[in-house]
């Protein structure tokens, strides 16, 4: 995605690690953690987002399910605050007064203290969703918390082997 966006099918609620991907037919599941899938609704570029999961398991996870539906398809700012070719990627992108951070990491574990002094001063509600304790074992595992911040704020984020994060600010 160097050179633009491409078709991509991110969202599925079926995740999994490295070693435990297997192909199940009617069973669809990708490669890395639930929020690697959110996540990339922020990373990558693509005019046309569309949820690839199973309806049934998002009916399941209305937090998850409502925090997906609120990320826009189309952004005003996008500002790549950290990345390295092949490895991680952060990205944050501002539609109208809100802004989306949303991170990816190949299959090492990585630990990020994020820095927001990309954002205007004022104070902002946050929403995080990012790789739970377990999910370099159980790659669906994730926690959704929200807090207050400023553009001071440094938010620490682990993620997991194949794992992501998605920070919501309004």
């Amino acid at each position: 995605m160097l050179a633009g966006p491409f078709d991509y099918e991110p969202g599925f609620l079926n995740n999994a690690t490295k070693a435990g991907f297997r192909k199940i037919e009617g069973m669809p599941m990708s490669y890395g953690t639930r929020c690697h899938q959110l996540a990339m609704f922020v990373v990558y570029d693509s005019p046309i987002q569309i949820f690839s999961g199973n309806p049934s398991q998002g009916s399941l996870q209305p937090d998850f399910m409502a925090l997906l539906g609120s990320i826009p398809a189309g952004w005003d700012e996008t500002i790549v605050t950290d990345a390295k070719v092949g490895e991680y990627i952060i990205t944050a992108r501002k539609k109208n007064n809100d802004w989306f951070v949303g991170g990816l990491s190949d299959w090492s574990e990585r630990d990020f203290n994020l820095k927001l002094d990309f954002l205007p001063e004022g104070n902002y509600t946050a929403m995080v969703c990012k790789d739970g304790v377990n999910a370099d074992k159980y790659a669906a595992d994730y926690t959704i918390r929200t807090f207050d911040l400023n553009n001071q704020t440094v938010v620490p984020v682990h993620l997991a082997p194949g794992g992501g994060f998605l920070l919501k600010l309004k």
